[in-house]
């Protein structure tokens, strides 16, 4: 219980609707989400969900766990219906049993409640799930969660007490704003579906009505000398555009009352084993195939083999009537005849009796034009009213390219009215003058039949606000008895944010390709059905491997990886291809044995679709450079800490030594004897000041700049006086210090900086020369500068090695072979400092015969002078 509860149950909730909006986001890819495999499924992954979320629980007490199992179950009983909340309860309370503890009758109990109310909720809702708002599904949550909480009084009392104390109000408040918060979006989602598959049924029945539409227009434009062939055409195009097997048309007596079958399919014919088709036979004994006419309307049964007294069965050798759709044929008020069409896969509806209706009353009537085409403008205004709700653009062209008929869409896009679009010639009011020649011209080459119609096109069009959209195009060619096109009928759909998003995924590729060579980084696959790794042109070229196919076997990968790294690699592996997750690692790759390579590998597990396993795909790059550089750093700090530990020991020993000795000594000699080594305190505390001020100016400087306190001082006493404070390694290795002092005029600078440069420019002279050697210092004036001068008598500094001497913890090689202490960062803290006055430093230097550092100052600083 080291986390709070409300923390604790925030992250339990999140994790959560994170889960189920992960499981919404997989059913999508299901094609039939209410089968009943589907269903099973739903149960087990829901229940997996609920299992995960058991092994990330908040602790209360040993034995008892919190967790929002309660959310997802409660959410699975109102969503996925019994079959999955069943299977998810029982599993979840299963587990739940298993993990045990003085918690687990009541852990049960909450599962079996969850899943309990979320089923009754489910029950009583009206207008199904999708209709939940917010408030409603977190006043859903409030009662899953009351009855939690009411369920912990089967508690043990110190558990139960403990419960109401600390979780009750946690769970209260956050429980069922996560129960609304993961519903509300799995109930807009199930809205989203809803709809697109009222689209998708919409654009069905537009597609279907189109084909019925062009079928009656080819029955009218057929010729009628022949009324037996009309009828057989009118006949086929019926049971086609009905999708029915076979079909009879039968002439019918109003005055006699009998029937003769007269007309049959070629369905009909090719399956019929009946000697004498056309047979005659009395309203009475037509029992079923008169209940047409005795009602007067169309007839549909949909389950013909089932019993009724209207059944008298058929002749031997009939064809087999599973649906069957009768048609009275009326002509002048009096039913001429009976068409019937039957075994259609799917079954007949109200709209197949309607067109054929229509259809056989147009055949048998034989209207003058104008009543056809009366009929085709209402069939067009009911095929309008399905283009209204369509997400498609419709247009109609007659052969002078003016609009006849657009749908709402058309005119949402055009953002024009109908009244403004309708009888307007499209090609030169809706289109762009780079495009509107060129298509206007292939428009009048298909009208006139010089080519063939194009069916499906693109091209721009222009809308009212002045912006262009680019629309694809189906194009459908209505033509007449001699061929001649008499209307065209367009369907389009605006692919202006499609086609801007595939242009965008190519820059981005582009730009990725791009990234990924500059960074010197390629791409990897690996696929676990086959175990295979897939390496890119620029991963080959990184790992130094020719190989004509880019595809590894995993074991074959393997052996290119250090023995040591391997097992490493194959874990790496596991986790991002069979757990799903994004991981990084580092691995030693041996293109060649002598040749030990770093290399770094990124990769992501992607879903696979179904049941088919996943896949990972990745990055990786080469650090092998990065790796040396930082071998190299580590070498560095390294023997910076040796270097810095050594200086500081000395003082530090010279200190404590004496320090042992004034306390050896009896209490009224301590006076006495520690004023005879006070020098020597003050010479090791001023060592050691230099040294750790010379440490802060080497980090602070570079981050922080210098903050100097410039005052006007003499430089040839402060040089005097340091020169007295070094008087103890002047002794230890003889040397001579010899001063050569102009006078100088006050300058101005931070005494205490210019101090630490001198001291380290001596100090170095002083290590560097040798034995019973001299080191002369010398000032003098150079125009507006004081100049200040350290030559030594050492081994000289190779010319290449002198900037480098500048730069942090460097040092010459002749020191760091002569073992020669220092930190390498005397010079460099000396140059920052001098540069900071507005001076420079320079080193002058000859092999065997000594080095000669040179400091000037400005004697005024810039935009002060005297």
């Amino acid at each position: 219980m080291g986390q709070s509860p409300f923390g604790a149950l925030i992250n339990n909730a999140a994790l959560v609707v994170a889960m189920i909006l992960a499981y919404e986001a997989l059913s999508q890819r299901i094609k039939r989400p209410k089968a009943f495999w589907w269903q099973i499924a739903s149960g087990f992954l829901l229940g997996g969900i609920g299992i995960s979320v058991m092994f990330n629980p908040w602790v209360l007490s040993p034995g008892v766990i919190f967790d929002t199992r309660s959310v997802i179950l409660g959410l699975c009983g109102l969503f996925f219906g019994t079959i999955p909340t069943i299977i998810a309860v029982i599993l979840t309370g299963a587990v739940r049993l298993w993990i045990g503890g003085q918690g687990a009758f009541v852990g049960v109990l909450v599962i079996f409640c969850s899943g309990a109310i979320g089923l009754i909720w489910r029950h009583f809702l009206k207008g199904g799930s999708r209709s939940l708002s917010l408030p409603e599904l977190y006043l859903f949550g409030i009662v899953v969660h009351a009855v939690m909480i009411l369920c912990m009084l089967f508690l043990p009392a110190e558990p139960r007490m403990n419960f109401f104390s600390k979780a009750a109000i946690p769970i209260i408040i956050i429980y069922p704003m996560a129960t609304a918060l993961a519903g509300w979006a799995m109930a807009a989602r199930e809205e989203k579906n809803r709809l697109e598959r009222e689209k998708e049924e919409w654009e069905s029945a537009l597609r279907f009505n189109q084909a019925r539409l062009e079928s009656l227009v080819e029955i009218l434009q057929h010729p009628t000398e022949d009324l037996q062939s009309f009828l057989e055409f009118s006949l086929e195009k019926a049971v086609e555009f009905t999708e029915s097997e076979v079909g009879f048309l039968s002439f019918y007596n109003e005055k006699e009352k009998t029937l003769k079958v007269n007309v049959f399919s070629k369905g009909a014919l090719k399956e019929c084993q009946i000697s004498n088709l056309s047979q005659d036979f009395s309203l009475e004994e037509g029992g079923y195939w008169g209940e047409t006419i005795r009602q007067r309307k169309p007839v549909i049964d949909n389950n013909f083999q089932a019993p009724s007294p209207l059944h008298k069965g058929y002749p031997p050798g009939h064809i087999a009537i599973k649906k069957l759709l009768e048609v009275p044929i009326i002509r002048k008020g009096e039913i001429v005849g009976l068409l019937a069409l039957a075994n259609k896969k799917r079954d007949y509806e109200e709209v197949d009796a309607y067109q054929t209706s229509l259809l056989m009353e147009t055949v048998w009537r034989t209207v003058e034009r104008k009543q056809a085409e009366e009929s085709l403008r209402r069939e067009r205004e009911r095929v309008q009213r399905y283009f209204e709700v369509a997400g498609f653009i419709f247009v109609s062209l007659n052969p002078k390219g003016e609009v006849t008929l657009i749908n709402r869409k058309g005119c949402e896009i055009l953002g024009y009215k109908p009244e403004e679009i309708i009888g307007k010639n499209w090609f030169d009011n809706f289109l762009p003058p780079l495009e509107k020649n060129m298509v206007k011209e292939v428009f009048q080459k298909v009208v006139s039949g010089e080519m063939e119609g194009v069916s499906n096109f693109e091209n721009r069009i222009f809308t009212k606000n002045g912006e262009e959209r680019l629309i694809a195009w189906n194009n459908t060619f209505l033509k007449d008895e001699k061929g001649r096109v008499t209307e065209v009928f367009s369907a389009g759909e605006d692919i202006t944010e499609k086609r801007r998003a595939q242009e965008e995924l190519r820059e981005r590729e582009t730009k990725l390709t791009l990234a990924l060579e500059s960074a010197r980084m390629g791409i990897w696959e690996f696929n676990p059905q086959s175990e295979q790794i897939f390496l890119s042109e620029d991963s080959q070229k990184i790992l130094e491997i020719t190989r004509e196919k880019p595809a590894w076997k995993l074991d074959e990968f393997l052996s290119l990886v250090h023995p040591e790294d391997r097992e490493k690699f194959q874990n790496f592996i596991h986790k991002v291809s069979r757990l799903g997750l994004t991981e990084d690692q580092e691995i030693r790759f041996l293109s060649d044995p002598k040749i030990e390579r770093f290399v770094g590998f990124r990769g992501r597990g992607l879903n696979g679709e179904g049941e088919s396993p996943k896949r990972v795909i990745g990055v990786l790059w080469d650090f092998s450079e990065r790796k040396k550089k930082e071998e190299e750093l580590e070498k560095a700090k390294a023997d910076f800490l040796l270097a810095v530990s050594h200086e500081l020991k000395t003082p530090l020993f010279l200190l404590g030594a004496n320090l042992e000795l004034l306390k050896s000594l009896p209490p009224e000699e301590r006076l006495s004897q520690f004023l005879s080594l006070e020098r020597v305190f003050l010479r090791n505390f001023s060592r050691l000041r230099f040294l750790v001020e010379n440490l802060i100016d080497s980090q602070r400087s570079p981050t922080m700049g210098t903050h100097l306190n410039f005052q006007r001082e003499d430089l040839n006493p402060l040089l005097v006086a340091l020169v007295e404070e070094l008087e103890v390694l002047e002794q230890k290795k003889k040397i001579k210090i010899v001063l050569d002092l102009e006078n100088l005029p006050p300058i101005e600078i931070d005494k205490e900086a210019i101090t630490r440069v001198m001291h380290n420019l001596l100090t170095n002279a002083i290590k560097f020369s040798p034995p019973a050697g001299q080191v002369m210092v010398r000032t003098l004036q150079e125009g507006d500068n004081a100049v200040l001068e350290v030559q030594d008598q050492g081994p000289g500094i190779p010319e290449q090695e002198i900037p480098l001497l500048f730069q942090p913890f460097s040092r010459a090689k002749q020191a760091i072979q002569s073992v020669i202490p220092g930190a390498g960062l005397g010079l460099y803290v000396s140059k920052i400092l001098v540069e900071a006055h507005g001076g420079t430093i320079n080193i002058a230097s000859q092999i065997g015969k000594g080095t000669t550092v040179t400091v000037r100052l400005p004697i005024y600083r810039k935009g002060r002078p005297d």
